[in-house]
């Protein structure tokens, strides 16, 4: 009976050794899935969503939308063969706000990464998704609201956000009328104080 509690444990121990000294890479390479994964083609569009998720958090009407449904309209908007419904339950109708929300978005990003796209070489292609490029800058979220012109018409009316001051969002109109309007309500405060004194 000890003979056999000692072979337990080490067993034990040995299984747990070799389950430490696997790396992240090596139980990836294990999986049944790791195929799929591993191609080309899969780790090019996860890195782009993701790149499209970081400019798309700029915005304030990122937030009224659930995760899921971002992360799978910004694949969709790389990869539009995807099968979202039987992935994760989402049909096409769940889906289509965020998308066009998302679309001139997607437009810079894919605009400005075609003005630069060098891949280091020095990075193997099936490690390429670990690597975190943020080079998400306000100019591209400027670039995106001068953009967002063609697409908003359709978009307008359902944007639980549309009322809360975001400057970006305005037209350029409507921007300097409402700095004028509170030009006048300074300087009209400024001249009611002189006559009062």
């Amino acid at each position: 009976m000890k003979s056999f509690l000692n072979n337990n444990n080490n067993n034990r121990s040995l299984r747990k050794k070799r389950r430490l000294s696997l790396s992240n890479s090596e139980i990836l390479r294990s999986s049944i899935l790791t195929n799929v994964h591993r191609s080309t083609d899969f780790l090019q569009i996860f890195s782009l969503a993701a790149r499209l998720l970081d400019l798309c958090s700029l915005d304030i009407e990122y937030s009224q939308y659930s995760k899921h449904i971002l992360a799978a309209s910004s694949i969709l908007l790389y990869k539009s063969n995807w099968p979202v419904q039987q992935i994760t339950g989402l049909t096409d109708d769940d889906l289509s706000m965020c998308q066009q929300w998302m679309k001139p978005f997607y437009e810079v990003l894919s605009e400005s990464l075609s003005n630069s796209s060098n891949r280091s070489s020095s990075v193997p292609i099936d490690e390429i998704y670990s690597i975190q490029i943020h080079n998400i800058s306000m100019d591209l979220f400027v670039n995106v609201y001068e953009k967002r012109s063609e697409f908003v018409s359709s978009i307008m009316n359902n944007r639980p956000f549309r009322d809360l001051l975001n400057h970006f969002s305005w037209s350029s109109t409507l921007l300097k009328q409402q700095q004028n309007d509170e030009e006048e309500q300074q300087q009209q405060q400024i001249n009611d104080v002189i006559i009062i004194v």
